[in-house]
Order: structure tokens, then sequence, then C-alpha cells
């Protein structure tokens, strides 16, 4: 037994309904204390061909709630083996960065196997919001620039009820419609899902991951593979950012890989390649801070870093921006957190030639002091006296 507790959450998949033109799937997630949530997600009726009959997806995007509960885990449904066994050392990875927040649980299935497989199949289905990151693994996989990398990119997913909530219902259409065109332009398909994941599981700078890889999943029956465009490259790596190339592949089954992409590349380097798909880069949205969910509202601190980028390569301003960087913007810039912080001194590594680099110095550190003292999990870009005492204090109660 990886802990001591008896305690358990359990997980009861419940029978697909139809709702308003889409199948619903969901299953009601019951925590040690007996409270009750129901996640849901919902599929256009035209692709329900695609959709797993497996809870897979069920499992992945309760884990952090689990490890948090120190609640093992039972699934009244089935589950993959492998998936299991992949999700133990994913248990592992995050047990190790954040000790103090989360543990190992066990987990069981009431039928262990391998479902929806067929092992000649060789389709891929992208996560894919118009954003810088999956603007690149779309443009980098389709034109085969990557070489023996390429995939074969069957479909994009665009999910309703992770970055533009699922209360932005006419956002959600404008922006999708943007997205389905963008990738139109190269021959790919655009399928939608509305999903209550991350109102269910609101620590998104750790969990997006578990939701991204879940909804992925959900078309198991028809792709063999769901890829997460990376945030982060190797070289910059923050380690406790929900997404990242050590735990995405391990929320992988051996019917349904999971594939952490374009790790290689920071996001200067994905704007430069993007520049060759025009109709993505200039439709490329990275806000998520204007009131107008599917638009970029260029004043936060991802807008500011975009254009800041966009200056310093000397590439014309997107069309989905309405102005270019300025001094005024930086100097009026709102409070930034940690995340945009941290990018903000990365560019002012980058050497003397940065534009506007006394602003963005002090931009830094106007922010720096109003957050100071430094939150205690801050993306694990250097460990913290926790995690310090954590691995070297008093022993745990969990077996190694």
């Amino acid at each position: 037994m990886l802990y001591k507790w008896a305690m358990r959450t359990n997980i009861y998949p419940l029978e697909p309904k139809q709702v308003d033109g889409q199948i619903e799937l969901s299953a009601e997630i019951e925590l040690p204390d007996g409270h009750r949530d129901r996640l849901w997600y919902r599929v256009p009726e035209e692709l329900s061909d695609h959709v797993t009959v497996s809870a897979d997806h069920f499992l992945v995007a309760s884990m952090f709630v689990a490890m948090r509960a120190k609640a093992n885990v039972r699934v009244h449904g089935t589950v993959s083996p492998l998936l299991i066994r992949n999700l133990m050392e994913f248990q592992a990875y995050w047990y190790a960065m954040v000790p103090r927040k989360y543990t190992r649980v066990e987990i069981h299935a009431e039928v262990e196997k391998e479902t929806d497989n067929d092992p000649d199949l060789d389709k891929s289905i992208c996560a894919f919001s118009g954003g810088l990151d999956s603007s690149y693994t779309i443009y980098r996989h389709a034109s085969g620039i990557c070489g023996r990398l390429k995939r074969n990119i069957g479909a994009g997913l665009f999910v309703h009820g992770f970055d533009i909530p699922l209360s932005e219902e006419e956002a959600f259409k404008r922006a999708f419609r943007t997205n389905q065109d963008t990738l139109k332009s190269v021959g790919i398909p655009l399928f939608s899902l509305q999903s209550n994941h991350r109102e269910l599981f609101p620590d998104w700078n750790e969990t997006h991951a578990t939701g991204i890889a879940s909804a992925l999943m959900l078309f198991k029956r028809g792709f063999s593979e769901g890829i997460i465009p990376g945030t982060y490259c190797y070289s910059d790596i923050a380690p406790t950012w929900g997404s990242n190339p050590t735990s995405d592949h391990l929320m992988s089954s051996r019917s349904f890989a999971i594939f952490h992409d374009g790790a290689v590349w920071n996001r200067g380097a994905k704007l430069y390649h993007l520049r060759d798909w025009q109709t993505a880069y200039e439709r490329i949205r990275v806000c998520f801070s204007n009131t107008r969910k599917d638009q970029n509202c260029g004043k936060c601190g991802k807008c500011i870093i975009t254009l800041l980028l966009v200056k310093w390569l000397n590439l014309p301003l997107p069309c989905s921006f309405a102005e270019p960087v300025s001094r005024e913007l930086l100097e009026s810039a709102a409070d930034l957190d940690e995340v945009h912080l941290e990018a903000l001194e990365s560019i002012l590594k980058i050497g003397t030639n940065v534009p506007y680099r006394s602003e963005i110095r002090d931009l830094v550190e106007v922010n720096r002091k109003r957050l100071s003292p430094k939150p205690a999990y801050n993306l694990g870009l250097r460990q913290t006296g926790e995690r310090i005492k954590a691995l070297f204090g008093k022993p745990s109660d969990q077996q190694f």
C-alpha cells in the first residue's frame, strides 16, 4: 500500500444521454466525505462514432483531486491496465514536486482491460485553441518541418470551458469559427467539446494537463494519439506547470498515447517560424483577460510578452492585435503574476538589444515588490524551503 488511510474516491460513470443535440458523457466523483460532483463532457452527435466506451478519461480527469484527498481511487467501470500503471508514476512525479499538497494513492477499476484498440490506427488529435503553442504544433506537423517526428493529425480539438468559460457561449462560437477556418487552410477539421472540468478542478496551473488529456482521450475510438502542445521549452522547464514533457506522457494507455509536443522551441522561435503560416499568425489569440474572450486585450501580461517578441524579432504586427508594444503600454501595465514576470525576466536575459529594456526592468521590479514574499509554489523553477523539508526532513508515511 502506498499510504495508511482507508478513505476512497469513487468514480461512477453514468449512462450517456442526449442534451441539446449533443452526447453527454458524465461521471459522479464521490470524495471520502461523501460529497459528490458530476464531471461531464458534451460532444456533438456527429462525432459520436469517435467516442470511447471506457472510463479512462474520467480517471485521468480526477487524479489531482484524489491525490489531494489522500484517497484511493475506485473506478466503477472499465479502465486500461497500462493507464493505471502509468498513472502510478504520474503520481510519483507530482508527489516529488509538491509533496505537501499531493500524495500517492492506489487505483483500482471494476474491469481492467484495453478498449477501442486498433493496432493499425495511426492518427492523432491535437488540442487547438488558436494560441501560439497549438498553432505552432499544427504548423510543424502539417508542413512536415519536424521531419521524422511528423504526426498524422486527423483533427484539432477546441474545448469550451477551458480558456473560454462555459458562460461565454457567443465568444466560444466566434472563436470556434475562426479556429475552424484557420485549420481548414491546412486541411484539418476542428472538433468541439464542452466540459465543466475546469469548474470542478480550479487549480488550473496544475490541473490543466489532466483536463486536456481527458478531453483528447474521449476520442480514442477514432485516434491513436492525443497531442498536447508544449508551453515551455526543455531549457526553461517549469516542473510544476501542469503540462510538461516529464508527466504528460504518463497519461497514456496502450491504445491511446499522450504526446507532449514542441518543447524544443521557446515562444520566440515558435512565433518566428509561425510567420510562414500567415493564416494562423494573423489570427493568433493568446489572451485570457479580455472581456471579449475571443480577442486579445493587448494589455495583459501574456499579450505584452507576445508583442515584445514580435517587436524584438522584427515581425509584422498580427491582425489580432490592435496596437504594437509601446513605452506607454509598459508603463501603464496592470499587475502581473509570477508566470508572466518570469517570462519577462527571460526576455531581459536575451541581450542588451531587447526593445524597451529599461521599461521592462522597471515593470518587473515593481511587480516583484508587490508579490514579495514569493508564493510557496512558484512553478517549481527553484526549490522552496517547504519542498526541501519534505525531502530531507521527517520520513513520510508513504512507501518508496
